[in-house]
């Protein structure tokens, strides 16, 4: 089996901003497996905060041997423990090659069981926005059909997020969905002290709402409200998260968690708990979002997941086969991902 690495940088619409960055592009990794004429394809894009730098992802991946062939797989895998994103696009390839071996689709692939269910909701996103274009994402969100939206918070004052948050209700009305990002701004008193318009507006849960490293405050705070744990998972991990009860939901990266078999079995692990797993990316390639969309698949039904992150993108490295309409993702009926390597 021979191995190749395709570096790329793909340019965003927008700037993105995390708790820590400003993101303007995407810089990665397409890993392609070949042996004879079946292939596998994956992607590594990391982004520093969540996974290794751009730099340690190339340096993880150029280590690697071009002929896999008398190599152990596992062994392979460990070896990129500390580089999650070249694990995720290293693994991802091999899963890709095996689901096509086999002639099944990607999901069927991992999945234990015979599934029914091919499609899972996706949120939509609002940006710290406010006024007239915050109103515009909203009434276009649910013009689209999306059930669910999530608003980035935490920028402004949390009297000025309280005000945009029961706009966003208004508009929406009570059958949707929302949910509040807070990306680590708050402290745990000021987020006690909104869990009383947070409820007030039903909202699904507050995501990340204090700095990772507090995972007690996080669990008195899941107290009043539902909180959604994100970075708290790379600071601790998903046995301590379970042990202090400090979440309802869990934010679950693939990118970030170092591949889609880890990624699936810290959900399933989290779900057994009594905790839903929300499936999301971290603004990656459509190579990236196709197989997240395989794997939250694999374990529908989930609370909406935050796959619709391509609109962030200016341009791809190849087309997204995911059928979309009305705010739910439909996996293709094809082997392995359903991208052919003659479009990358």
């Amino acid at each position: 089996m021979r191995l190749r690495i395709e570096q790329f940088e793909l340019d965003l619409n927008t700037e993105f901003t995390t708790a820590s960055q400003t993101v303007t592009t995407r810089k990665g990794a397409v890993i392609i497996v070949t042996d004879g004429e079946t292939y596998g394809i994956g992607e590594a894009t990391p982004l520093a905060g969540w996974t290794e730098s751009t730099e340690a992802c190339y340096r993880a991946l150029s280590a690697l041997p071009n002929s896999l062939g008398d190599h152990d797989i596992d062994g392979l895998l460990h070896q990129l423990s500390d580089t999650p994103a070249a694990r995720h696009g290293v693994e991802l390839a091999l899963l890709d090659y095996a689901a096509r071996k086999e002639s099944v689709s990607l999901y069927t692939h991992i999945s234990d069981s015979k599934l029914t269910q091919t499609s899972v909701p996706v949120n939509a996103t609002i940006g710290s926005v406010d006024g007239q274009k915050l109103s515009q994402q909203v009434e276009s969100a649910i013009n689209q059909g999306y059930e669910t939206i999530k608003v980035k918070a935490g920028k402004a004052s949390p009297d000025v997020d309280k005000n945009r948050i029961e706009r966003v209700r208004s508009i929406a009305g009570p059958s949707v969905s929302i949910r509040v990002d807070v990306n680590e701004s708050w402290s745990l008193r000021t987020a006690q002290a909104a869990t009383h318009w947070i409820n007030k507006a039903d909202v699904e849960y507050l995501e990340q709402p204090l700095p990772r490293e507090c995972l007690e405050e996080h669990a008195e705070l899941n107290r009043s409200a539902n909180v959604a744990i994100d970075e708290g998972l790379y600071e601790y991990d998903i046995t301590s998260i379970i042990e202090k009860n400090a979440a309802a939901y869990l934010i679950c990266k693939p990118m970030a968690i170092g591949g889609i078999l880890p990624t699936r079995k810290i959900a399933r692990q989290a779900r057994n708990a009594g905790i839903e797993p929300v499936i999301t990316t971290t603004i990656d390639g459509a190579i990236a979002r196709t197989a997240a969309t395989h794997l939250a698949v694999s374990l529908a039904p989930l609370p909406a997941c935050g796959l619709a992150t391509g609109q962030l993108l200016a341009e791809d490295h190849c087309r997204f086969p995911i059928h979309v309409d009305s705010g739910v993702f439909t996996v293709p009926d094809a082997v392995g991902l359903g991208i052919d390597r003659s479009e990358l």
